[in-house]
């Protein structure tokens, strides 16, 4: 849903919304592989019961 609103925001000629949402979604996609890789590595059993 982000990258419709990311594309049509850009059409639109929003630039500055476009790029917000872009960063948005990249924090969102770092946040994940973050999470992945403390699960991959272990320490993602302790991480989540704290």
């Amino acid at each position: 849903m982000l990258t419709t609103a990311i594309v049509q925001e850009t059409r639109m000629g929003h630039f500055d919304r476009a790029l917000s949402l872009g960063m948005i979604l990249l924090t969102i996609a770092f946040i994940f592989n973050l999470f992945l890789t403390r699960l991959q590595q272990g320490g993602g059993a302790r991480w989540l019961q704290s």
